[in-house]
């Protein structure tokens, strides 16, 4: 990152030395060498806010329903004739696959239940002994609301709302057709809130949005490299407050969480200030659609010259029979802004100083050179000509590398704050979209020994998650 956002600096100071030189023929030649900059930069970032929808498909929380709720659920016992000499035990089981829907409101589950029922006692204990159990369909429709409680553990209220028997449980004793059917609904109903709570209890207890968030905000305070070579400098996030907007929609169950963060410079990854655990979850009613993210970036002009060197030192120009060659350029930070240093041999033998503010324009992704000014120390008398030959032959191989420039800093953006959210590889567990990266604003600001550079990002992020595991398998029994 550093490497291609010195050469873009470097590569647009020089070419706008020579649009200056170009262009600027008849004005005054300023002759004050700037001052080299003597300041302590400070560094003022503000809070990031990092909105994020971390969404579970209605469909995924089905399959883990049916993964939790398997085989015999439940079991209870009733009284058909409200008789407690008249005994029946009910079992449940769930056979064929729960059905989640929503309605933008609720959810809506469709329960399809086998239904086995066996007399256990009578008051014609002698005509019931040998009556085989009675085993029928029902299918039960569940609805609820939905939301977070504050271990960011997934709350629901079901409630019973229609019962549809697919076969009726009728028993037969003494040849009398006995139809348990109206006996059961009414059971269930009048015990709704003790057998549907369990159902909620084990929801409850099972389904959790505390591991894949906890991962996004312990990976937001895990230091990122952003500068390898001496002095090592880390990037990380030191996460303030976590909150939620937690909706439902036709397809999914979203959480939209926003997280405020301040970004923290290290020097040593291994001294980062301790990663702090989740807090609880805190309702927010309302989402913002776009995160807005301040990075911070240096590059040190050691590094700065070095590449200059190594890309433009001895490069030859030719033109109309004239021709140069760039001997030696530095460049620092003075009291007038950014300042290139350079020498050219040949037919133009001179030292130029060339003086610029740098600035970021974010409709075109690339740096300029506001107040471009000029300093020439020379006796050659063609320089004039001469320059304006070789102008756009140096124009145009300037231009011709500065594609990597600011753009290409800019295509790391999205690729640090990836990793900021989602370190590593979320393999199973999660999805990490990103999508609508643009670069706001780009603060400049410069130092004796390196160049600052605050970058304000929007964009629009997303978390999907695609495996839950069922931590056990859900049995109800109920108390007489």
């Amino acid at each position: 990152m550093n490497r291609l956002l010195t050469s873009a600096l470097l590569l647009l100071a020089f070419s706008g030395l020579y649009g200056s030189l170009y262009s600027c023929k008849d004005e005054k030649v300023i002759s004050n060498t700037p001052l080299s900059a003597l300041d302590t930069i400070h560094m003022d970032i503000p809070v990031s806010t990092f909105n994020i929808p971390v969404t579970y498909a209605i469909k995924d929380l089905e399959g883990f329903i049916n993964k939790i709720i398997n085989g015999k659920f439940l079991t209870m016992t009733i009284h058909p004739l409200k008789n407690v000499k008249d005994e029946v035990k009910v079992e449940m089981f769930r056979e064929k696959n729960i059905q989640l829907s929503s309605n933008g409101q609720e959810l809506v589950c469709r329960f399809p239940v086998r239904v086995k029922a066996s007399i256990l006692k009578s008051r014609l204990n002698f005509l019931t002994k040998g009556i085989a159990p009675v085993v029928t369909e029902l299918e039960l429709e569940l609805r609820t609301p939905v939301a977070l409680d504050a271990q960011w553990h997934l709350v629901t209220h079901f409630r019973l709302s229609k019962t549809t028997w697919v076969q009726s449980p009728v028993v037969t004793i003494a040849g009398i057709k006995i139809d348990l059917s109206n006996k059961l609904e009414e059971y269930l109903k009048e015990n709704e809130n003790e057998f549907i709570s369990l159902i909620d209890i084990g929801v409850n207890k099972s389904v959790s949005l505390e591991k894949p968030i906890s991962k996004i905000w312990h990976n937001l305070q895990k230091p990122i490299v952003i500068h390898k070579k001496t002095p090592q400098a880390y990037l990380m996030f030191a996460c303030d407050s976590i909150s939620g907007d937690f909706v439902l929609d036709k397809d999914d169950i979203v959480c939209n969480t926003s997280i405020k963060a301040s970004v923290m410079m290290l020097t040593d990854s291994a001294h980062h200030k301790p990663i702090s655990k989740l807090p609880p979850f805190v309702f927010r009613k309302g989402a913002e659609t776009y995160s807005e993210v301040y990075l911070y970036a240096f590059t040190g002009f050691e590094d700065i010259n070095q590449e200059l060197e190594k890309r433009l030192k001895g490069r030859i120009f030719t033109a109309k029979g004239y021709t140069s060659t760039l001997e030696s350029l530095k460049v620092y930070a003075t009291d007038q802004g950014l300042t290139l240093n350079m020498s050219t041999s040949g037919d133009i033998e001179t030292s130029i100083i060339a003086s610029g503010n740098p600035r970021y324009s974010p409709e075109t992704h690339s740096i300029h050179l506001d107040n471009f000014q000029f300093n020439l120390v020379t006796d050659n008398i063609i320089l004039e000509a001469g320059e304006a030959y070789l102008h756009d032959m140096i124009r145009d191989t300037i231009q011709s590398q500065l594609a990597m420039g600011m753009h290409s800093f800019i295509m790391m953006v999205p690729g640090i704050v990836e990793q900021a959210i989602a370190k590593g590889k979320p393999g199973e567990s999660i999805d990490v979209g990103m999508h609508d990266l643009k670069v706001l604003s780009c603060d400049i600001n410069m130092g004796p020994k390196r160049i600052h550079f605050k970058v304000h990002t929007s964009f629009a992020a997303d978390i999907r998650l695609k495996n839950l595991k069922a931590k056990k398998r859900l049995r109800l029994t109920p108390g007489n």
